[in-house]
């Protein structure tokens, strides 16, 4: 794990300014990106600090895994008895905020190590049904670090059941029987892509050159399109008219434009 601290309050941050700078704060049970907050400087801390505690209490200090490591989440099912039954790995391209945020563009990929390290957490905490274990690859050692653990479907479910790993399926069956069929082989290469926002590949020449390159190395295939599939036409529909009606609200368009701690109202 990257190095952390866990302060009691703002007047607790003895441990947090002893890490190496730049450090995150983060919620320690938030939703998506809300609250997490980049500090460049020592002196930034208490600031930061305080405004992502007024919403989330408590929060975590974290260093920085430099942002150019390699991003990957790591889908684990097990069934009522502890086992692991199914499990599945995407690598990020894209990201919405550009700084840090779930993934708007992500590829199917193997990496048995992650999933046996996310096995052994998940394991040890008696873990039944669905989880997705987040780990970055920090560039000055090749090491993964845990970020954090979502005890929910994720953004990226529509790339696993694509690629072969049909989650919400086998939590059912784990829901009802109590055990499903092992699923551990899947579709590697494949991409998805959330549409929505457009601006995660737009917004930054620096990150579109980067997830250019990156995507330069993919083997050529026509990306998955998240929310809009055919078989489901009343969802999709149903996505489309809830952005259709937020997107006539002015404090969604600011919240869209930057890293917003608070939801729009």
């Amino acid at each position: 794990m990257p190095r952390s601290a866990l302060p009691a309050g703002p007047e607790d941050l003895g441990g947090a300014l002893a890490l190496d700078f730049p450090v995150v704060v983060k919620p320690r049970q938030a939703w998506g990106a809300q609250g997490v907050t980049v500090v460049e400087r020592r002196e930034e801390l208490g600031a930061a600090y305080r405004r992502v505690a007024a919403i989330f209490p408590r929060p975590l200090v974290q260093e920085r895994v430099p942002r150019d490591g390699e991003a990957h989440g790591v889908s684990c099912l097990f069934n009522t008895r502890g086992a692991l039954r199914a499990a599945f790995v995407h690598r990020r391209l894209r990201e919405y905020p550009l700084g840090g945020g779930p993934s708007t563009l992500r590829v199917s990929v193997e990496r048995p190590d992650l999933v046996e390290r996310s096995a052994r957490l998940l394991s040890a905490l008696g873990w039944v049904g669905f989880a997705m274990v987040e780990w970055k690859t920090d560039p000055r050692d090749g090491g993964a670090r845990l970020l954090e653990v979502n005890p929910r479907f994720v953004g990226s479910l529509e790339l696993a059941v694509r690629s072969g790993v049909d989650f919400p399926s086998l939590l059912y069956e784990v829901a009802v029987t109590g055990d499903c069929p092992e699923v551990r082989r899947y579709k590697v290469g494949q991409l998805c892509r959330w549409l929505l926002p457009a601006t995660s590949s737009t917004s930054s020449p620096t990150r579109r050159a980067s997830a250019s390159s990156r995507a330069s190395s993919l083997p050529r295939a026509r990306p998955r399109l998240r929310r809009l599939g055919a078989r489901r036409s009343l969802a999709s529909l149903a996505q489309v008219g809830v952005v259709a009606l937020q997107a006539l609200r002015p404090s969604m368009w600011r919240y869209a434009r930057t890293r917003a701690t608070r939801l729009p109202d």
